[in-house]
């Protein structure tokens, strides 16, 4: 994707977050894209010189704090610092490295996500960042992938050495660009899947902080509905003593009757409970929080 007007206000963001912008990864050489006046309106506010649109992007890192700055890529065809293909895993020699990992567009065109993911992950230092803005709708046929907010929830756990901080999305409007950034809350927090339907290419904006070490890391999460009735079908089977919400599922599935079952199932997903918000799409409003970026 490249560096654009709206990416830019993104890491500028990213930096009020506490990312450390020091020692900067790109997948892929990233490159700028911006107008004139948004060029013009960028020095402004980062103090600092910018090339023309199309140039490579390491003079902004640089403006963000950066004093060294590599670009990971499977060809040298744009004069990559690091060439490997992310669907191997990396060499340990490249672990725990890097203070930010930016992804402006890349891991969507990688196969094998889940290596790619978990080589992002060790190549951090702890307190570094995995930054990233990456397809989540309307852009088929853009590259392999469009993510769901639900799998970056499920990835970057404390149990996966990371810490999430946010995930965002943001709607490409005709001629206006992102103009609204909105919270996405975390469906296992809410309980239901968190879902959303448009017409335009959506972005998710994601940054998540190391907290420990990686190394011999397995992913393999489950999405978060499916894991609480797994958990509770199991702590019931196998005679565990539940409290609280789980508690009340056991005899909620054992005593219900079917009929009741199927207007509470209807009841939680009416299409009533959403609505359009400008500048989003058809959602369930209290799931995305709006944002000042």
């Amino acid at each position: 994707m490249g560096i654009t007007s709206n990416c830019s206000k993104f890491l500028l963001y990213a930096r009020t977050q506490g990312v450390d912008f020091s020692h900067t990864a790109m997948l892929g050489r990233q490159q700028l894209f911006f107008t004139e006046n948004e060029r013009k309106e960028l020095q402004n506010k980062i103090q600092a010189e910018l090339p023309c649109s199309g140039s490579f992007a390491e003079p902004f890192f640089t403006a963000m704090g950066a004093s060294k700055i590599e670009s990971i890529d499977y060809s040298d065809f744009e004069g990559a610092t690091l060439i490997h293909n992310m669907n191997d895993e990396i060499s340990p020699q490249h672990f725990n490295t890097y203070t930010v990992l930016f992804d402006g567009g890349t891991l969507e065109h990688i196969f094998n996500f889940p290596i790619a993911m978990k080589n992002c992950m060790n190549m951090l230092k702890t307190g570094g960042h995995f930054v990233s803005i990456t397809p989540s709708n309307n852009y088929n046929g853009h590259g392999f992938y469009q993510f769901s907010p639900e799998l970056f929830f499920s990835l970057f756990t404390p149990a996966h050495g990371f810490n999430l901080k946010l995930v965002a999305m943001g709607v490409d409007l005709p001629s206006k660009g992102i103009t609204n950034w909105f919270r996405v809350t975390d469906p296992k927090r809410v309980g239901v899947r968190v879902t959303m339907t448009n017409s335009f290419p959506t972005s998710l904006m994601v940054i998540a902080e190391k907290i420990s070490i990686t190394e011999g890391l397995q992913l393999k999460p489950f999405q978060s509905d499916y894991k609480h009735i797994w958990d509770v079908h199991h702590s019931t089977y196998n005679n565990v003593k539940l409290e609280g919400e789980a508690h009340w599922i056991k005899y909620y599935r054992k005593w219900t009757p079917e009929f009741i079952k199927g207007m509470i199932h209807r009841w939680r997903s009416v299409p009533d409970k959403q609505k359009n918000v400008e500048g989003l799409g058809n959602v369930n409003p209290r799931f995305f929080t709006p944002m000042d970026v």
